[in-house]
């Protein structure tokens, strides 16, 4: 896969390494873009860790690089003393900018299904997740095993 940095500030250091194992995963003609923001009129713009172009949609990723156990309450992510929104509900709501910009420049019959994910990262994360939120979180090796595997890419994200 071939991923562009739009801007290097826009990638953290502990990102690099999680980009560089998608890039080596993934089939070569696919596109990823990194280390950008989503500009939307009137509002504050969104930041993006990776969009990639995949034959069968876009991928809104969000890349976490903590380890140990992640949990969640009310919408939130607790990873040790920190609290932050869930992942899932940014990456989601991202999708849905991106969906909305797209629907005012694309025909109908153009328009590409955008999927939320997050990748944990950090070989020691630990995420204890209700259902609903692991059904957008894989972690990092398995998330890369996709790209060497096209069947189980397409039992994970049906076309």
């Amino acid at each position: 896969m071939k991923i562009k940095f739009l801007s290097s500030e826009g990638v953290l250091p502990e990102e690099q390494p999680a980009l560089a194992a998608i890039q080596k995963a993934f089939p070569p003609e696919w596109v990823g873009f990194a280390g950008f923001q989503l500009m939307q009129r009137g509002a504050q713009p969104l930041d993006i860790d990776l969009l990639m172009l995949t034959p069968s949609r876009i991928l809104i990723v969000e890349l976490k690089n903590w380890k140990g156990d992640i949990t969640y309450v009310d919408q939130m992510w607790m990873h040790g003393r920190r609290t932050a929104k869930s992942p899932v509900h940014l990456a989601n709501y991202k999708c849905k900018i991106l969906a909305k910009l797209l629907k005012q420049k694309l025909s109908t019959t153009l328009r590409p299904k955008i999927d939320p994910l997050v990748v944990v990262c950090h070989p020691t994360s630990n995420p204890l997740l209700p259902d609903s939120e692991m059904q957008h979180v894989m972690l990092l090796e398995d998330f890369c095993r996709l790209g060497q595997d096209n069947a189980a890419y397409l039992r994970r994200f049906p076309q």
